[in-house]
């Protein structure tokens, strides 16, 4: 379930921000983490609600292994276009299934998913435009992110 590993992912991007001292940026991704666990949620109340049954499987360990805020930016929106992908792939499969109830749940997810992509690419534009001053640029990234961090809740009309 993707929402699930990129909760994990962006609660490792936190974790390794606040790790560096970067809380801006710790603050940024704790803050997609909470959006992602209540995209989560979301799906697995569908499919309790609709008689479903739902177990967890193994989780992928953390694939934090990026080094600077260019590699994180491009990891972060390189997860939201893959999010998007999984979801017109989803769509798909609930029009074959004929099961309208999952594919409203599914057209709700990518109108949020154009707003998601929109803040990962802000991430990205926004980390180059630092990257040339080095630690100072994060310093400078990590006190203006806030102004990238969803104050809302992703819920589209």
């Amino acid at each position: 379930m993707s929402s699930c590993t990129n909760e994990l992912l962006y609660r490792a991007f936190a974790v390794k921000w606040r790790q560096e001292g970067w809380n801006g940026l710790s603050d940024f991704f704790e803050a997609q983490a909470v959006e992602e666990r209540g995209h989560h949620l979301r799906v697995v109340e569908h499919i309790l609600n609709r008689g479903g049954t739902f177990t967890f499987e193994s989780l992928p360990a953390s694939p934090a292994t990026f080094i600077d805020t260019i590699s994180c930016a491009e990891a972060f929106v390189a997860r939201e276009a893959m999010t998007s992908r999984m979801y017109v792939e989803a769509l798909d499969l609930a029009g074959q299934a004929k099961d309208p109830f999952f594919g409203g749940l599914v057209k709700w997810f990518l109108k949020a998913q154009v707003l998601e992509e929109a803040e990962a690419g802000d991430f990205l534009r926004l980390a180059q435009s630092f990257a040339k001053m080095g630690a100072m640029g994060t310093c400078h990234m990590s006190q203006m992110v806030h102004k990238l961090m969803p104050n809302r809740e992703t819920q589209p009309e």
